[in-house]
C-alpha cells in the first residue's frame, strides 16, 4: 500500500510515518517503478504497535530498541523495559495521589476559613525559600 493509504489506515500523518521510517521504527519502504513507498501489512501492524507503546508512555527509542531485538532476547529486553516503565508509572502515581491528598487538605482548609488561610497565604511557600515581609496581599 502506498504512504497515503497506511496513513488513513493508521490515522497518522504522511509525515509522521516518513520520520518513523527514518528513525528505524519502521523497515525501509520498498520502492515501486515511479518511486513511490510501498508498505506492506507489516507496517501497519508495527505502526500500531508503535502507537500502544506511546499510549503505555514508552519512547520511540526505546520502541526503536525493542524492535531491533527478535526471539527470547526480545522478550527479555522487552520485560526489562515494562518493568522500568512500571517503575515510572509507580513513582508517578504516588506523586499524583501525595499532590491530590495536599489539594484536598489546603482545600478544606480555605473552604472552612480554619487557621486564617485566605489567598495567597494558604498556598504551601517552597521550603527551601523565605518568604519576603509583605509578600502575600494585604486584602
Amino acid at each position: 500500500m502506498k504512504i497515503g493509504e497506511l496513513a488513513r489506515k493508521t490515522g497518522l500523518a504522511v509525515s509522521t510515518i516518513r520520520f518513523y521510517e527514518e528513525f528505524g521504527l519502521l523497515p525501509p519502504a520498498a520502492r515501486g517503478p515511479n518511486g513511490y513507498r510501498q508498505y506492506s501489512g507489516d507496517a501497519l501492524e508495527r505502526l500500531d504497535r508503535v502507537r500502544a507503546g506511546q499510549r503505555l508512555g514508552l519512547s520511540l527509542e526505546t520502541m526503536r530498541g525493542l524492535f531491533s531485538y527478535s526471539g527470547e532476547c526480545s522478550r527479555q529486553k522487552t520485560l526489562i523495559e515494562f518493568d522500568a516503565r512500571l517503575r515510572e508509572v509507580e513513582a508517578l502515581l504516588a506523586s499524583l495521589l501525595a499532590q491530590r491528598d495536599e489539594l484536598r487538605r489546603l482545600r478544606t482548609q480555605l473552604a472552612t476559613g480554619s487557621q486564617g488561610c485566605r489567598p495567597p497565604t494558604c498556598m504551601p511557600a517552597d521550603a527551601h525559600r523565605q518568604e519576603e515581609p509583605g509578600a502575600a496581599c494585604a486584602t
